[in-house]
């Protein structure tokens, strides 16, 4: 059962004054723009207050913030329904942090110059497509909340054909984007407590996920997705505009057990061969690694990386207008 919908926090404005109702059951969420900094105010203190936050990112995903204590978070596995308990969430992190959360010494000798902070970074910023990168947790994390961690048991019975894996992993995802980095950063500024951000595609596991913004109305209206776990809509009007439709390719460092490569173990809408160019580092992709992609097998590289000369020039623009 899904809670009732929450609304941003005392004093929340909605600058825009645009909603998505769904007049069926007499719902209304608030949609902002990320490309829109007066709107970053409000998505920042939803999300520090553990708002459930529609946002896109070439694939419409749900956001929400999850105290660093709590060890137990149901609300993914709620909305997406029959998604097994194995299957843990990605973190919305930025580099700097993450690399901070990665046990090291566990890592494959060959791969552990990527500790080198600006070294890591450059696994995003070099193709500016969204990444999820895999790795061993830091023993001071084993605390972390327990939809974070892939423990050795879970990696066995979500991949029961793959090798198994002698350390716990945890999942990060980011996107060199200046405007997600602004919000990420006043939300840890207002959240009370220390928290993490989980991120999932909205649809039933094992099912397509809504891609356009149509597809997200179609899928609220019709209760694939219940209106009423979504207290805000984030749009990206520039990433929508390119339409550069996708999930997100997940990487795995390897462990210092295994070969010295990485591992895709899902390719998303950064290729394999965009990776590898635009980072210089080679990788394997696993057996039965699920092409998430829109159109399985369709090369969209070229427009990511249009799309982020955009954003870049973009927000250049805004800080001048600011001056």
């Amino acid at each position: 059962m899904v809670k009732e919908r929450s609304v941003p926090g005392e004093g929340f404005e909605h600058p825009s004054g645009e909603y998505l109702e769904i007049k069926e059951i007499g719902v209304k969420i608030p949609i902002f723009d990320l490309r829109n900094l007066d709107d970053h105010e409000a998505i920042a203190s939803s999300i520090a207050i553990g708002a459930r936050v529609a946002f896109f990112g070439g694939v419409w995903g749900v956001f929400k913030g999850v105290e660093h204590t709590k060890k137990e978070e149901l609300f993914f596995h709620i909305i997406k329904t029959g998604r097994p308990k194995e299957a843990k969430i990605a973190m919305l992190t930025q580099p700097k942090v993450a690399v901070d959360m990665i046990d090291w010494s566990k890592v494959h000798p060959q791969f552990r110059n990527l500790q080198d902070p600006q070294e890591f970074d450059r696994l995003w910023s070099s193709h500016g497509s969204f990444l999820h990168i895999i790795g061993p947790v830091s023993p001071e994390l084993y605390d972390l909340p327990g939809v974070f961690i892939t423990t050795p048991e879970d990696f066995k019975a979500r991949y029961p054909n793959l090798e198994p894996i002698k350390h716990s992993t945890a999942c990060f995802v980011w996107h060199d984007d200046p405007y997600l980095e602004n919000v990420v950063k006043r939300t840890e500024e207002l959240s009370p407590k220390k928290i993490h951000i989980g991120v999932s595609t909205l649809n039933t596991h094992g099912q397509e996920p809504p891609y356009a913004y149509e597809e997200l109305i179609g899928y609220l209206s019709d209760g694939r997705i219940d209106p009423r776990a979504i207290d805000l809509v984030v749009r990206d009007k520039i990433y929508e505009d390119y339409e550069a439709f996708g999930s997100h390719t997940q990487i795995r460092v390897p462990l210092d057990s295994e070969e010295p490569v990485l591992k895709v173990v899902r390719i998303g809408s950064l290729s394999p061969d965009g990776f590898r160019n635009s980072t210089g580092y080679d990788l394997e992709v696993i057996p039965d690694a699920k092409d998430v992609r829109r159109f399985p097998g369709e090369d969209i590289d070229n427009v990511l990386f249009s799309m982020h000369n955009k954003i870049k020039q973009s927000w250049l623009q805004v800080k001048k207008d600011e001056v």
